[in-house]
Order: structure tokens, then sequence, then C-alpha cells
């Protein structure tokens, strides 16, 4: 495996804050080493690809915190010992860091097979903990309301799958204990804002059963809810009734090809489900958009970060050298200005940091600023006016097999690796903070050498951002 692609599947915990407080993902080498065992590799359980992989936990491990929870659940679960640990593999889950932060936000979760449920409830009137004997267990995807603009992609091979709201039987395969799944779906439940899509009554029906469950789990002996005797009762006697978004009865109603897209092919478009999405003007400068995808935040989640350029933990000796060749010195050089900060989805933004995708200036704006390079003796930076500068995607060869999804104005294309037709990026950023973001990512060893292989036709442009940047770094010398 090569050095980029480990440095993928180590992703720093984002926290934001939310009525359902994110779960942490720190855990050991020993532990994440287990549950990639146990999942069978690290690949992402709803995407099934290995880009940007994060470790989620199902119960968070902020429930540490609340003894008295603990408690119950152990008193629950018939546990002698002293110690719940969280961080066993059948409380851990591989997501891709988007999934993961929405998963985290309480905008999805997972619903263990009928038979489980109905066993669990079972076991409401009965002292003994049922225990399920098996390995893998199986899920129903269940999406928050939010998400009806929100398309998951899921990858099988060379083949990318489009999955819209709301993800038609979106069935999944996991090592997931039932048990974590059910405390998780329940805490979810029981949020009234947290709104969930479930049109068929069998599915109301399980949702009833879970709040009833996880009541009687996280409640106190004499607090427990005691489920009724017959289950046809339901749901009439429901205690909790999740909330259902109105779309499902207010909408005309879907076909089969309007709840599943799929494509085997380089390029692929659907429109019908993302009414809203801005128009080309508005997304270059739109701060609540990836600049490369066009993906959008989510109600109450917050996926699109600010992306630096020019890291704001630069050392104090570059940025002073900086600006004393961009003639800025007087100023200062501040790294906090629009023209240094693109807006790029949570999982974009972890692999472009990574140095696995470059934004490239076009030819004109590189031989205007080479004439400054060249010359040496010239006591000016170049100018350029308050515009739109243009950018080509380039993605390191570790990307290959992957495919980048572009949305604009209510359409989606899938664009193969190594992305040559990938749409012209129209950007406020500035070139000089452009040519930063790539010298610093050319240091990396052999990395200027392969994307001169990926890219052949690219390869002069390459090799001159990288010598552009080695000169800014170096001293500035005032030549009269």
């Amino acid at each position: 495996m090569s050095t980029s692609r480990k440095l993928l599947e180590e992703s720093r915990p984002f926290t934001p804050s939310s009525s359902i407080e994110p779960s942490r993902t720190s855990i050991s080498a020993k532990d994440k080493e287990a549950v990639d065992a146990a999942a069978g590799g690290t690949y992402c359980l709803i995407g099934h690809t290995p880009l940007s992989m994060e470790h989620a936990h199902v119960i968070p491990r902020r429930m540490y915190n609340d003894q008295e929870a603990l408690a119950n659940l152990k008193r629950a679960w018939n546990i002698k010992s002293s110690h719940l640990s969280l961080n066993t593999p059948g409380n851990i889950i591989i997501l891709q860091r988007r999934l993961h932060r929405l998963f985290d936000q309480g905008k999805w979760m997972l619903i263990p097979d009928r038979k489980v449920i109905q066993r669990y409830y079972d076991a409401l009137e009965h002292p003994r903990f049922p225990f399920i004997a098996a390995k893998r267990f199986s899920y129903r995807f269940i999406p928050h309301s939010d998400l009806v603009k929100f398309p998951i992609f899921q990858q099988e091979g060379i083949n990318v799958q489009i999955l819209s709201y709301p993800y038609g039987n979106l069935t999944i395969t996991s090592h997931l204990q039932p048990r974590f799944a059910i405390i998780d779906a329940g805490r979810k439940l029981a949020s009234q804002e947290h709104k969930f899509f479930a049109s068929d009554p069998n599915l109301l029906e399980d949702l009833d059963k879970i709040s009833t469950i996880y009541m009687a789990w996280t409640s106190k002996p004499a607090q427990s809810v005691i489920r009724n005797k017959r289950s046809k009762d339901l749901p009439s006697g429901r205690k909790l009734r999740p909330i259902i978004h109105p779309y499902a009865k207010k909408t005309k109603k879907k076909t089969s090809s309007d709840t599943e897209m799929a494509t085997s092919s380089r390029v692929h478009s659907t429109r019908f489900w993302l009414e809203g999405y801005r128009s080309h003007d508005e997304q270059v400068c739109n701060p609540s958009k990836c600049l490369i995808t066009g993906m959008e935040n989510v109600r109450g989640c917050k996926l699109i970060d600010n992306a630096h350029l020019l890291r704001r933990a630069s050392p104090k000796s570059l940025l002073t050298r900086l600006a004393d060749h961009w003639r800025e010195i007087e100023s200062g050089l501040d790294v906090n200005v629009p023209f240094n900060i693109i807006p790029l989805d949570t999982t974009i933004h972890h692999i472009f940091d990574q140095g696995l995708l470059l934004l490239l200036p076009l030819t004109g704006t590189l031989n205007t600023i080479n004439k400054y390079y060249q010359a040496r003796r010239i006591h000016y930076f170049p100018k350029f006016p308050d515009e739109i500068y243009e950018y080509r995607l380039l993605g390191h060869p570790d990307l290959t097999g992957t495919s980048m999804p572009y949305i604009l104005e209510g359409s989606i294309d899938l664009h193969e690796y190594p992305f040559t037709d990938f749409p012209v990026i129209q950007s406020t950023a500035h070139p000089k903070f452009i040519i930063c973001n790539i010298g610093s990512k050319m240091e990396q060893p052999g990395m200027l050498d392969s994307y001169k292989g990926a890219y052949p036709h690219h390869a002069e442009a390459l090799q001159l951002v990288h010598d552009i940047y080695g000169f800014w770094k170096a001293p500035h010398i005032n030549v009269d």
C-alpha cells in the first residue's frame, strides 16, 4: 500500500455541535485492526469506497461520562463485569468522512432485521438477555428527511451507483452488533427534531418496538417500559411514534428509476431530485457548496469546510518570505483572506489536504507569473484584477478507479480518474495561493514525478509551479 493511500485511512475526528453529540474516533491501533478484521477491510460500510475512512462509534464514547446510563445498559444486557467496553468491534463501523459526520449528527440510522428486533422485544418480559449467535447481521438504512437532496454514491469495482432519497430499500450487511444499533436508533427516534422516512407500516411497527426497547434498556428497573402483550396492538398502542417526513405523502409516486440510479459508464446524469441547487454563477462564490463537487450542506449538519490553500500553521519564516516576494511586507501576509480559502466537502477536503487532488492554474495565468519569476530583478509582483480564476482538477494515481461527482443546476455527472473531462473550475482563489498549495504538496518525496507521469501534457506546468514556489521560499534579494 502506498504512503498516500495509508494517509487516506488516517482521518482526523470532527466534532460539530449538535443535539446529538458526535462520537469520538480516537481509538487505539489495536482496536482499529480488530474492527478492520471484523468488517472485512477498510471500506465504507455504505459507499464501499476506501477513500477518507474513519472509524465511527455507534454508541458514542461520551457515554463513559454517564455512569447511570452505563449501569442501566449493563443491567439490561445482563453484563456481570464491572466494565462495558464501547471500543469493541461490535460498536464500531467504518464510514467515509461525510457519512460519518451525518451519522453523528443523527441524519441516518441502521435498523436490524425484523426477527432480531422481535427477539429483543419479546425478551423484555424475561430476565434473561437473548444471545444472538452470528458474525454478520442485516440492516436497513433509514434516512432523516434533511437528506432529501443528499446523494449517496456506492462503488462496486469500476461501477458507481447513485442512490437518491429515500434510497430505495437500501440494506447493509455488517459485523455491527444489533444491540448497539438499537441504542443508536432509539436515541435518535427519541429526539422530536429528528424525522425519519418510514412509509412502510411494518417499518413503523419496527421503529415503535425499537423505541420501546430503548426506553426499557436505558431506564431504571422501576421505570422500565413493559411492552404490550400482543404485538398486534401496535401501531395504535405505540409509546413513541416516529415523526414521518411529509414528503412521502405529498409528492407524486416515484417509479423504481426515480429512487435508484446506476451507472457503469464514465459520465452519468440525473436531475429529478436536486431541485434547489444553485446556478453556475452562484456556485462559484457560494461558501456553502463544495467548489469541486458542488455538494451542499445538509440542514443541521455542516458538510462543507473552509479549506486553506496556504496552511494556517505555515512557519512564520515562510510567511515572511512570501510577503517579501509578493510586496506585502508592510501590511503582513494574512492567510485568513477569502483568496486563500476554498469551500470543500469534508471528504474532498481530506483527500485534497493529503495531496491527492490539485487545482492547476491555466497556462495564461502561469505565464504571467512566470515572467516575474524569470526576470527576478523586477521590484513588483504581477497584479491580477479582482476576477474569477480558472483551474483544472488533477488527481494522484492513487485515485485510479475512483470517480469524482460534479453537481450543477440539478444534474449529477460522474467523472472517472484521471478526470480529464472534468469541467474547468472557476474560483476567486488567487493563483499565488494555489501555487503555494501545489508547491508544498510537491515537496513530498515522489509526488511531483507521480503527477507528471499521470499528466504528461501538464508536466511542464507542474514543474514551473514547483520552481516558482521554490523561488518564493528562498530569501528575496533586491538588486538595484
